[in-house]
């Protein structure tokens, strides 16, 4: 017969457990305190504190243990902590009892009920946390002596949202309880102790993403800057999703990487030039419009992507004359990337098909765009043509072999 685990979460304060887990624990043979810093200050003969909720150190102490029931105490809500050890505990009968997380009670404490409202454990990553942030109107984390509140809200004012509202709560479930509200840059110079953090966001990227943004929205400079029109059919044929990784090379003003950012709130955007003024143009409209996932990197393609993650989706506006070496870059990162090329002359659209002929990438689509606007000249309105644009969209494909190159043939 297997022995019994009951994984407990210990709630907020130390008074935080259900009356039936707290009953459960009293009965228990065994307890394994896995709640470290949180855990109680007096334990019986018949607990053993552990430092950390790792689930190696659990599962060693629950081993040790000879006892026919066992309580496993784990910080706040315990499910991170219980996801991970119930695949461990195949050889235990295993009894789930989550309890309170910090982030949910300081919610409730602020009278925020909000259901699309995010709460996120401990041991969330600052990745995982900024993109709560800037896809929620709230966003709630519980908060440790190793990953605190300050430290929490530096990384929001590094991603420039330092002027949003953060509730800090301290000594949450305690008779010293306290909650503080400021903003992220003031929390970011305070101390507080363990507890919770919350976060409004009054703005969050959670509504429908604009399309086709007016060229005269953004801030422009001497570098080429892809025009509406164009930009819409071009993210249209990225196909994006919530949190694809992207590239935009050859960002210029950052267009494409702001409207990119905008159709994947929980997704990056790496803006990639290596002009400078490019660069800063973009971290302007970066900026202006608010997309915290846009990251300008100055420098120049394929040799910068080294140490980018696997894009999902690239965009192409400029390659510098190695177009060949941008590609063969991308498909080694990712064999299936979906890739957007845009050509303006015959002469690069000619080289690029050549050049993607020879990748392991699907048959070419290639549509041809051409734009022109109505401008009024006296009594009469006339038409006034932009250059046209060839977009070619492909996807990496592996099965491919592709053509061998021809001898001597340039890069475009």
């Amino acid at each position: 017969m297997k022995r019994t685990v009951y994984l407990i979460g210990a709630g907020v304060g130390p008074q935080g457990m259900s009356v039936r887990a707290a009953h459960i624990v009293q009965k228990s043979g065994c307890v394994v305190d896995a709640r470290g810093e949180g855990g109680a200050s007096t334990r019986e003969q018949n607990w053993k504190a552990i430092v950390s909720a790792d689930p190696e150190t659990i599962l060693s102490a629950l081993r040790a243990s000879g006892a026919e029931t066992c309580a496993v105490l784990l910080p706040g809500s315990g499910e991170p902590q219980m996801q991970a050890l119930c695949p461990r505990l195949q050889s235990f009968a295993v009894v789930c009892l989550p309890g309170v997380d910090a982030s949910a009670y300081l919610a409730a404490r602020l009278g925020i009920f909000d259901r699309k409202a995010v709460h996120l454990p401990a041991c969330a990553s600052a990745r995982e946390w900024e993109q709560a942030v800037r896809t929620h109107r709230y966003a709630a984390v519980d908060t440790t002596a190793q990953i605190s509140a300050q430290e929490r809200c530096a990384a929001l004012v590094q991603a420039g949202m330092g002027l949003l509202r953060a509730s800090v709560g301290e000594h949450l479930g305690t008779a010293q309880e306290r909650a503080t509200t400021d903003t992220c840059a003031a929390v970011a110079h305070g101390k507080f102790a363990r507890g919770a953090l919350l976060v409004e966001n009054q703005a969050p990227m959670d509504a429908p993403a604009r399309l086709c943004i007016p060229d005269a929205e953004f801030v422009r400079g001497a570098v080429p800057m892809t025009k509406a029109e164009v930009r819409a059919v071009t993210i249209g044929k990225l196909a994006l999703q919530r949190d694809s990784v992207v590239y935009d090379i050859g960002c210029g003003t950052g267009s494409v990487s702001v409207e990119a950012a905008l159709q994947a709130p929980a997704g990056r955007v790496f803006a990639i030039d290596q002009n400078r003024e490019a660069v800063a143009l973009t971290a302007q409209n970066r900026k202006r419009f608010a997309v915290w996932n846009v990251e300008p990197v100055l420098g120049s393609a394929p040799e910068v992507l080294t140490a980018l993650p696997a894009p999902d989706a690239v965009f192409i506006g400029g390659s510098g004359g190695v177009l060949a070496a941008i590609l063969r870059a991308v498909l080694a990162k990712n064999a299936r990337a979906r890739l957007v090329l845009n050509c303006i002359s015959l002469d690069t659209l000619a080289q690029a098909r050549r050049l993607l002929a020879s990748l392991p990438v699907s048959e070419p689509e290639i549509v041809h765009v051409s734009v022109a606007k109505a401008r009024k000249s006296g009594a009469h309105h006339l038409l006034i043509g932009q250059n046209p644009v060839f977009i070619l969209q492909t996807v990496g494909n592996p099965e491919a072999g592709g053509d061998p190159p021809e001898k001597n043939r340039s890069e475009a």
